[in-house]
């Protein structure tokens, strides 16, 4: 309920009234999970745009995932991160095997996740090389759907280190989803391309 509430109205009153978002493709998004939902990262602010794109009754079974550290680094922002934000977090100081169980665990439950796969925010409105965790989750689970959403915009919006926003129009694309089918390099190749080439169309708009 209380996730519902945030999206519903604080969320999208940012998205409508004070940041301005133009979004393509909304109608691609799934209905339901499991799915996978991949996008470039460029701000704080990238989670929340592409999560009130879905409806409240749906949103309880979307979730972002996050670094640990960062985002349950204390006992106010591990609250604010769960219940509101809905923050799936991995643990970067387990062992390597472990660190994507919470991910397998929310894929078996049915859940649509949200992943950066860049692993950190890229200041240059540009796509920075994949981890390879992503090509991981694919090959588990083959016939899981990756959607690529290419983020435009919100960098200018609030940067990173910046605590206050400045209105700009920001953009997502929406693209239809992509499947493991062959190999794990082509996989990962085929997926940044999706990113790379629409960054470059929209550098050249």
């Amino acid at each position: 309920m209380i996730r519902e509430l945030f999206y519903g109205s604080v969320v999208k009153f940012l998205c409508y009234f004070i940041i301005g978002r133009e979004v393509e493709g909304k109608e691609i998004l799934p209905e339901k999970g499991p799915a996978i939902l991949i996008a470039n990262h460029n701000s704080h602010l990238d989670a929340l745009m592409i999560l009130s794109l879905f409806p409240h009754k749906q949103i309880r079974n979307v979730y972002a995932v996050g670094a640990k550290d960062y985002f349950f680094r204390n006992p106010i922002l591990s609250f604010f991160s769960k219940y509101f934000i809905g923050v799936i977090p991995l643990d970067r100081k387990i062992k390597k095997e472990e660190i994507l169980n919470p991910i397998y665990a929310a894929i078996e439950k049915g859940n649509i996740l949200l992943i950066f796969p860049e692993g950190t925010r890229n200041l240059e409105g540009t796509i920075s090389p994949f981890k390879n965790g992503i090509s991981k989750i694919a090959q588990k689970y083959p016939e899981l759907p990756f959607y690529p959403i290419v983020l435009s915009g919100l960098r200018r919006v609030l940067a990173k280190h910046e605590k206050i926003m400045v209105p700009f129009i920001s953009h997502i694309y929406i693209k239809p989803a992509e499947f493991y089918h062959s190999e794990r390099h082509e996989f990962m190749d085929r997926l940044f391309q999706i990113f790379s080439q629409q960054l470059e169309h929209e550098k050249n708009m």
